[in-house]
């Protein structure tokens, strides 16, 4: 029988302790040697390729400390023993280099990772400190991420290019090159920033104009990770998509979320179009890309997706903008959705949010898609299953102020026929001005969400 895939996320006590967790490592160890059914679905959706007869305790470990949202043991070890990201902000705001490379040494993972919106990084280059700035370059740091929303101007590189910080500037491009070297292959290591520019504007001769006069650019990356051959897939640039497969671009290229050119395209979630999507695959496939879950989905193969539910493989990996039944959802791909929900997939497609310490969920992003795009079967078809039509998407509100933001009382109405209740702030951002007098006076259910104050009247107020 094959094996539902919907993964599990734990979520660690306030004060974890260490000999406890070895203790549900073991349990860990028992239950799937054991074939129960809960082990099995915990430890297929942690470990690839799992070899049953050779599982040990160390591997019973490693799929505990994925499923409480760490890579590894040794890191969820460091976090119960205090290596956290705050202990590593306060070290940088500090200055204290020796302590930050401690930190680094056991979690490096650490220097990515943001905190009161903010990254690591930025501290570093706000205090001026040259050294503190290479050495959390050094374990990943992202000069290019920026705090939300104005994720570009507010960037670590661009503060310290408008303050005249040069010294940091320098170590941030020198080791943005040094890793554009070691990723691609190329001694050059090129920047490929114009290049992309004219990918994503739909300048197609501009852009394989660009790739004759310096053939090294196809096999280049830019700063985040992606190649030309990720932006021309996500832009459904056909063409250029073409050329770069037919030079030599390299298919399988992993980006952001380990995520390969097609796959990306298949993970685009606004303006979709799946008839292009298709076209762009199948022109893909003709030389030789493979496929995998999410662009399965995409192009709606059934027939791929049964067979790797039948090998108790097929996992849904999923991202701040969804998993599987999202892409089936933005796809226009309602039986897909159906098969999906069959499977045993959560329909809310709950996920653990951001790589900090701190533990928060997002779920509903299935629903979300719908009711902002009027797609009321397949929203119907997730609520019969399950979907929470007050789910909480993350920095993105619940499926209930979608359909408000898009006027669509139909969606309201249907959300509400399976619980859907509007929060104060979507009452008073949507101006319903009816909706909240009956709130005010106890005559309708609302719920508060809690931001703009603690009473009803205060989040009206504020929406």
């Amino acid at each position: 029988m094959p094996l539902p895939p919907t993964p599990l996320t734990r979520t660690l006590p306030a004060r974890p302790n260490l000999d406890q967790l070895r203790r549900q490592a073991k349990e860990l160890l028992a239950a799937f040697l054991a074939g129960q059914d809960a082990a099995l679905v915990e430890v297929n959706a942690h470990y690839r390729d799992v070899d049953r007869a050779a599982f040990a305790l160390h591997d019973a470990q490693l799929v505990l400390a994925r499923s409480y949202g760490f890579g590894s043991w040794p890191k969820l070890k460091a976090y119960v023993d205090g290596v956290t990201i705050k202990r590593l902000a306060a070290a940088v705001r500090a200055g204290k280099l020796d302590q930050v490379r401690a930190l680094l040494k056991t979690r490096p993972e650490l220097a990515r990772v943001g905190i009161d919106n903010h990254n690591v990084l930025h501290y570093a280059v706000l205090n001026r400190a040259p050294e503190m700035v290479r050495v959390l370059m050094e374990h990943g740091a992202n000069a290019r991420e920026g705090v939300y929303p104005h994720r570009d101007a507010t960037s670590a590189l661009t503060i310290a290019t408008e303050r005249g910080y040069d010294e940091i500037v320098a170590i941030i491009q020198e080791i943005e090159q040094r890793r554009r070297q070691q990723k691609s292959g190329q001694p050059s290591g090129l920047a490929p920033d114009e290049l992309l520019r004219a990918i994503a504007s739909g300048e197609h001769e501009q852009a394989i104009a660009m790739l004759r006069t310096d053939p090294a650019l196809i096999h280049s990356e830019n700063a985040e990770g992606w190649t030309p051959l990720h932006v021309a897939a996500n832009r459904l640039n056909q063409q250029v998509v073409e050329w770069l497969l037919d030079h030599g671009a390299n298919a399988a290229a992993r980006g952001p979320n380990d995520l390969t050119p097609l796959e990306v395209a298949a993970h685009a979630w606004w303006d979709v179009s799946p008839q292009n999507f298709a076209a762009m695959a199948s022109a893909m496939r003709q030389r030789g890309v493979e496929l995998t879950a999410r662009t399965a989905v995409a192009i709606g193969d059934a027939d791929w997706l049964r067979a790797r539910h039948a090998e108790g493989v097929l996992v849904n990996p999923i991202l701040d903008s969804g998993g599987l039944l999202r892409i089936a959802v933005s796809h226009d791909r309602p039986d897909i959705l159906e098969l999906l929900l069959d499977f045993g997939f959560d329909p809310d497609e709950r996920m653990r949010c951001g790589e900090g310490d701190d533990v928060e969920f997002s779920w509903g992003m299935p629903l979300w898609h719908c009711a902002g795009a009027g797609k009321y079967a397949m929203a119907e078809m997730l609520l019969k299953r399950g979907a929470d039509p007050n789910g909480r998407v993350a920095a993105s509100g619940d499926p209930v102020f979608q359909a408000y933001s898009q006027r669509d009382w139909k969606m309201v109405e249907l959300l509400a026929r399976y619980g859907g209740v509007a929060n104060a702030t979507t009452a008073g951002l949507y101006r319903q001005t009816a909706l909240a007098k009956k709130m005010l006076a106890g005559e309708a259910e609302h719920r508060l969400d809690g931001v703009g104050g603690d009473t009803l009247a205060e989040q009206l107020l504020w929406g």
